[in-house]
């Protein structure tokens, strides 16, 4: 029976390691929430065969050690800010979009308690590392082989930042593996190295993906001069010596170069870190605000919305659920305890490989290991700085902590001892909770995924069906899945359905929107959510009593989060559908002044100027336009304001300094050179129309 149980767990281990390939497009967040249940689902079974194992032979048992106390003292101290946050069953359970609730943690931490308690001997930690390698390797050729489009570069983790993150532990798990094994294990190794180099440089991501990059290459440089110096001191001051001479002298002819200057300057200037620099500072202050022990896990989208910025508008990404910085991230959900649990963790993991590392008589093999995996941990942190995790990265962190705690604290042979009562009663707790897990905690959870999916591909009748079953087998996707139908069954407006099943489902959504909204009366996003169904509802049914409460609402969104230029939108659509078009303009006025550049508030007002009859105020905002840098993503929603002037009557012919300046913009791309031949046609200038045409370098 040990023997059986032990296997249970060894192979489940195996198996859990497969969490980054999982993927499945019939779910909710398909790229998340699999992985989530699957990795929890796994856990689970492992658990139960564990704690059999455990009260088979006492040898089992989890020691405690000083880096397992650590892991200890930041899952309670997550628990704690669970408890005390805006929301525990938020907390609790996560989100299908991220799954970072603290039953997540739970399940990390007994994979962390697992790994530690059954796996003594080296050969196990070489099939474990071997087995995390070759779905690695899977992992890369997904990048090749799933569609771009879906996900962004990350193959079956979904963007290249995740996929950037898990391939940093892999990388040097294979070095790991390459000093251990040789003959032709060495050449397999090799290759999988070489494999995983060449998708972290050449995985087209963004700038924030090639930190990841920018930490292998400082990890990589600390690895080969701290075996230098520790093998030959002489060696290694002198290489130091000549490293620091050339980047000082490569940095001064950096400095003296205007490409140099010029290529940091549109790095810093970029979207990716303008709106992260911007995160992070209302990251800032919204930990200030709960400082001690924070918001609570998976509650920083409302902490982000009390805090909201304007400016942040600006950029392409105007609204995080994370801060895209590991500190920030744990200081805003769990506070500065989190944050100091979290440190003493790493600073325990790195204290313990030094301490091992500074006795001469240690084997050469087992020196570059411990470096190996201070390398490691140190590219980790730094690149989690500009990203987040998800639960295939934190797997791989808890995997790394588990192994360290092989490497630092080796286990002395003990003796079997009597399975007393409190370890039977014990064990046995652990065993219905696991099962209780396993069961309301991630199955009832992932049919509601599925469940949902469905509901957001299929006809009204069982759409509307789909996402009632969703509500009833996992409470908590009110969340989420109201506001998805509230979309969904505003899709089918402009189709020819049932009217009656529209209106139920017009209900259903509106029934779920408010119970989410009392369960979270501090989400900002579901009250904006619940208002803009009540406006889609008026249209559909014409109850004025629908646009009361979507101004009650938006009101309550005013008190929580009152810089949110889409609040301003959504009231101004309001008092337009209530025929107050003085309001609704003043709305979309105040909308601009909470930020003069922001190019979709002064759309938006020139609309609102036009359906008004106020043709000069609108042109006159239409002007500020041509004083802003214009992208073809504005190409667009100039097209619809383009519609309302030619509906009005009015003359095209003030677009074309606009496009004009959107070509200047962007010279390389069609988007705007189209407008301009388009608007140089509908007045009759076609000779322009051709020059315009044959001035782009492609034509």
């Amino acid at each position: 029976m040990e023997k059986i149980c032990f296997k249970i767990v060894e192979w489940g281990v195996y198996l859990v390691l497969l969490t980054p390939f999982i993927f499945f497009r019939e779910y909710f967040y398909p790229f998340v929430s699999p992985k989530t249940f699957f990795f929890r689902i796994v856990i689970d079974i492992i658990l139960i065969a564990y704690v059999l194992l455990v009260l088979l032979n006492s040898k089992y048992r989890p020691r405690i050690t000083p880096l397992t106390a650590a892991v200890t003292v930041f899952l309670a101290v997550l628990t704690l800010t669970s408890v005390i946050g805006l929301n525990f069953e938020r907390s609790f359970f996560g989100l299908f979009a991220r799954g970072d609730g603290l039953l997540t943690f739970f399940h990390l931490f007994a994979f962390y308690i697992i790994l530690t308690s059954c796996f003594k001997e080296r050969k196990y930690w070489e099939r474990i590392l071997t087995v995390s390698i070759a779905v690695c390797v899977f992992v890369c050729f997904s990048v090749l082989f799933l569609e771009s489009s879906c996900n962004r570069g990350g193959g079956t983790l979904g963007n290249s930042s995740f996929f950037s993150a898990y391939l940093l532990f892999n990388l040097f798990f294979s070095l790991i593996m390459l000093v251990i094994k040789t003959g032709i294990h060495r050449v397999f190794y090799g290759l999988t190295f070489a494999v995983f180099l060449f998708f972290l440089f050449s995985n087209p991501g963004g700038a924030f993906t090639k930190g990841a990059v920018a930490a292998f290459f400082f990890a990589i440089i600390f690895l080969i001069f701290s075996c230098l110096f520790y093998f030959n001191r002489k060696k290694a001051v002198s290489l130091l010596l000549l490293v620091l001479i050339l980047l000082a002298l490569g940095s001064v002819a950096a400095i003296q170069l205007d490409f140099a200057r010029e290529k940091a300057l549109d790095f810093w200037q970029s979207n990716s870190v303008q709106s992260r620099a911007g995160a992070w500072q209302v990251s800032w202050q919204a930990w200030q605000e709960r400082f001690w022990f924070g918001w609570g896990p998976e509650n920083f989208s409302i902490s982000f919305a009390k805090h909201f910025d304007p400016q942040l508008a600006l950029s392409t990404d105007s609204w995080f659920d994370r801060a895209h910085n590991v500190i920030l991230d744990i200081g805003v959900s769990s506070g500065i305890f989190g944050v100091l649990s979290y440190l003493l963790i790493l600073f325990l993991a790195f204290f313990g490989l030094i301490k091992k590392i500074l006795p001469k008589d240690v084997k050469e093999e087992k020196t570059v290991i411990y470096f190996i995996m201070i390398a490691l941990l140190a590219a980790y942190f730094f690149q989690n700085l500009w990203v987040f995790d998800t639960v295939s990265s934190y797997m791989m962190f808890f995997l790394s902590l588990a192994f360290i705690n092989f490497l630092v604290y080796p286990e002395k042979e003990q003796t079997r001892k009597k399975t007393g009562f409190l370890a039977v009663f014990t064990g046995t707790v652990l065993i219905f909770l696991a099962a209780f897990s396993l069961y309301f905690g991630s199955i009832q959870p992932a049919r509601a995924s599925r469940l949902i999916d469905e509901g957001l591909d299929q006809p009204p009748e069982k759409s509307i069906l789909s996402f009632q079953k969703a509500f009833q087998v996992f409470p908590l996707a009110n969340i989420e899945g109201s506001v998805y139908l509230s979309r969904s069954i505003n899709s089918l407006l402009e189709e020819d359905h049932d009217k009656e099943v529209i209106h139920q489902g017009f209900d259903l959504a509106e029934k779920h929107l408010k119970k989410a909204v009392s369960e979270n009366p501090l989400d900002c996003w579901l009250h904006l959510s619940l208002a803009e169904h009540y406006n889609r509802f008026y249209e559909f049914s014409g109850d004025h009593e629908k646009l009361i409460l979507a101004e009650q609402s938006l009101e309550k969104v005013f008190e929580i989060s009152p810089k949110l230029q889409k609040a301003y939108f959504t009231m101004s659509q309001t008092k337009f559908l209530q025929e107050k078009q003085e309001e609704a303009l003043e709305f979309l006025q105040e909308a601009k002044k909470l930020e003069p550049r922001y190019k979709k508030a002064i759309l938006l007002l020139i609309k609102g100027y036009m359906e008004a009859g106020e043709h000069e105020s609108a042109l006159a905002e239409l002007k500020l336009l041509e004083g802003l840098d214009l992208t073809c993503r504005d190409a667009e929603a100039l097209a619809e304001v383009r519609t309302v002037f030619v509906e009005a009557g009015k003359s095209i012919d003030v677009f074309i300094p606009i496009y004009a300046k959107g070509i200047e913009d962007n010279p390389e791309k069609l988007c705007f050179r189209m407008d301009l031949v388009g608007a140089y046609l509908k007045i009759g200038e076609t000779e322009k129309a051709r020059e315009a045409l044959e001035e782009w370098p492609s034509f």
